[in-house]
């Protein structure tokens, strides 16, 4: 893979052959035959996309959770930053949780408020590339940095 074509790539690119696996893993559970094993999630969707996003930044970039009830993990840049996405199961994808919001459905200091079930997630198009994904990724980083009075190193071409 090189950096062009791992740019283009969409997350349905990733979702595909996942999606596959569990559809064949179902029809052989209902026929009552011995079922094929489906990857799990974080090695068969995301580790695939986080290399990809490395390969556009050219940087590596690294896998890290899931996190807490809701799936949350992170795709962390060497020396730029970390973007944070959660995994909706494999009808839906990936998403992001938007903490502008609140419900308060959760009380204070419940298991629900600490794994931030007040926050809603909003699925992120399928059609988003590998380019659009490591921008998202950038401008999380650059945002952080500023905050911090430093400036994001920015890889990407």
């Amino acid at each position: 893979m090189n950096r062009s074509d791992s740019s283009t790539r969409t997350l349905a690119h990733f979702l595909a052959p996942y999606r596959r696996a569990i559809a064949l893993r179902n029809k052989y559970q209902r026929g009552g035959s011995f079922a094929p094993e489906a990857p799990p999630w974080t090695e068969g969707v995301v580790r695939p996309l986080a290399e990809a996003v490395g390969w556009h930044l050219g940087v590596p970039v690294e896998f890290r959770g899931p996190f807490g009830l809701k799936s949350r993990f992170y795709l962390a840049a060497e020396g730029i930053g970390a973007i944070e996405l959660v995994w909706m199961g494999p009808d839906a994808g990936i998403g992001r949780t938007d903490y502008a919001k609140d419900t308060g459905e959760y009380r204070a200091g419940s298991i629900g408020f600490w794994n931030g079930l007040n926050h809603p997630d909003a699925l992120l198009p399928e059609t988003m590339t590998v380019a659009e994904l490591a921008q998202l990724l950038l401008a999380d980083a650059g945002g952080r940095y500023a905050e911090d009075g430093h400036e994001a190193r920015r890889n990407a071409p």
